[in-house]
C-alpha cells in the first residue's frame, strides 16, 4: 500500500544501506557517519514514552524500574510494558508528608529504600518487605554517595564535613574534613570522590580496611564539574562540567585522557552502560548523547522537546543494558522518561540464523557479537541500538 509504518532516526548522516535479519525482528543500517545501528524493526511507535507524576530512583537487581510518586508512594514497573508490579505506600513507613525519597533500591537486594526527612535532618533506611525501620543517620541534604558491596553511606553532616557510616547498623567510621558534599564511591568502594575546592577541584579518598586517607585532588581541563560517573570496572571517572564538556579521567591517579564535546551546556547527568563500552549523558541544553567510550565518538543525539527546570536530573541504565532512564522534571510536573534498545541477547539470536546474511560478509556471528555494545536508543520512533 506504500503506507509509512515507522521512521528510525539516529544517524547523523546518509544511510548507506539497511539490511533485515533473517527472522525480520532487527534491522540493520550503516551510515555515512561511521556508525553501525541496529534497530528493533518489529516495536510499534509509542506516543508516549513518558511516566507522569514519578520521579526515577533507578533499577533494582531484577530489572524493575522504581520510582517515586507523592501520592502512591514507593512503586515499581516493568520498564519495556511500564505495567505497574507493585507499590509500596509511605503511610506503611510513616507520615509520609515529610518523607523525599532519593534512593530506591539502596541495597543489591532492591528491597532498601533511603528517604531523607528535610525537617530532622536525616536519613531514614527502611526495609519494603516488613516495613521495619534500619537505621536513621544524620545528612543535612539528599545528596549522598552509597558503596553497595562494602555497604558504606556518605552524607554531609556540618559545613565541610562528610560522614562515612557502615550498614545496615548505621554506625560513624569516618569523618572527612574539607569535602563536602560525597559525589560518588567507586565501584569496589575502595575509593570515594567528594569536592575539594567547590565547583573546581575534587579529592579522591583511599578506603581500606579501619583507614581512609586522601589520595589526590582531580583536575580537568576546563573543568567546573557538576556531575560524575564511574565506570563498572573503577578505571574510568567521567565528569560532567558546567561548560558541556565531559572530562575522562583514569583513576586512581586522575590523570585526563580523553574530553568529550558536543553538549551547548552544562551536563547534568551521566551514567555508563552496565558493559562499561558506552556513555549517557544529559544536558539542559535539551539533549541526551550517547558516546563511545574506546573512541570518545558521539553515537546519538536525541532532542527533547521541552527544557528542564532543575539542573539535578537522575540518569540510570537497566542491569542488561536495554533500558535507560531519566527523571526530568518540567514546567507541567515531573515525569521520568525511558529509552529502549534491542538486547544484546536478541541481536545473537537474530545473527545466529543458519541463513543469516550476517555470515557472507566474512564475519562469525561471535565476531559480530563482539562489535555489540548494547547502545540506547529511543523507544518509538526512535528505536535503534548502535553496534
Amino acid at each position: 500500500t506504500g503506507e509509512l509504518i515507522r521512521t528510525f532516526k539516529g544517524h547523523k548522516d546518509e544511510v548507506w544501506d539497511v539490511m533485515f535479519s533473517p527472522n525480520g525482528r532487527l534491522l540493520a543500517s550503516v551510515g555515512k557517519d561511521g556508525a553501525v545501528k541496529i534497530w528493533d524493526a518489529e516495536r510499534k511507535p509509542c506516543q508516549d514514552t513518558v511516566l507522569r507524576g514519578v520521579d526515577s530512583l533507578g533499577f533494582n537487581s531484577d530489572g524493575c524500574l522504581i520510582a517515586s510518586s507523592i501520592n502512591s508512594g514507593m512503586l515499581a514497573y516493568n520498564p519495556k510494558s511500564l505495567q505497574l508490579l507493585s507499590a509500596q505506600e509511605y503511610s506503611d513507613l510513616g507520615a509520609r508528608s515529610r518523607y523525599e525519597p532519593f534512593l530506591g533500591n539502596l541495597f543489591s537486594d532492591g528491597h532498601t529504600a533511603g528517604l531523607f526527612v528535610p525537617a530532622e535532618r536525616k536519613i531514614e533506611l527502611w526495609d519494603l518487605r516488613t516495613h521495619q525501620l534500619l537505621c536513621s543517620v544524620g545528612s543535612l541534604e539528599r545528596s549522598v554517595a552509597f558503596a553497595p558491596k562494602s555497604r558504606l553511606l556518605a552524607t554531609v553532616t556540618s559545613n565541610q564535613t562528610v560522614t562515612v557510616w557502615q550498614l545496615p547498623g548505621g554506625w560513624r567510621r569516618w569523618l572527612l574534613t574539607n569535602s563536602t558534599p560525597p559525589l560518588a564511591f567507586s565501584p569496589d568502594g575502595a575509593m570515594l570522590v567528594t569536592e575539594a575546592e567547590p565547583g573546581r577541584s575534587l579529592r579522591a579518598w583511599k578506603i581500606g580496611g579501619n583507614t581512609v586517607r586522601p589520595e589526590t585532588i582531580l583536575y580537568g581541563q576546563g573543568m567546573h564539574q557538576c556531575s560524575l560517573a564511574w565506570s563498572p570496572d573503577g578505571r574510568l571517572l567521567a565528569v560532567g562540567t558546567w561548560e558541556g564538556t565531559v572530562c575522562l579521567l583514569a583513576m586512581p591517579a586522575g590523570r585526563q585522557v580523553g574530553v568529550l564535546v558536543g553538549h551547548k551546556r552544562a551536563v547534568s547527568s551521566l551514567a555508563f552502560s552496565p558493559d562499561g563500552k558506552t556513555l549517557a549523558t544529559i544536558s539542559s541544553d535539551r539533549t541526551l548523547r550517547l558516546w563511545h567510550i574506546a573512541t570518545h565518538r558521539e553515537l546519538a543525539t536525541f532532542d527533547e522537546r521541552r527544557e528542564d527546570l532543575v539542573t539535578t536530573v537522575s540518569l540510570s541504565f537497566s542491569p542488561d543494558g536495554s533500558a535507560l532512564a531519566a527523571e526530568r522534571t518540567w514546567a507541567d510536573g515531573k515525569g521520568t522518561r525511558l529509552w529502549y534498545a534491542p538486547s544484546l541477547a536478541q541481536i545473537a539470536d537474530a545473527e545466529a540464523e543458519p541463513d543469516s546474511p550476517w555470515l557472507g560478509s566474512g564475519r562469525s556471528p561471535s565476531a559480530s557479537r563482539n562489535h555489540g555494545d548494547g547502545k540506547m536508543s529511543p523507544s518509538g520512533k526512535k528505536t535503534s541500538a548502535g553496534l
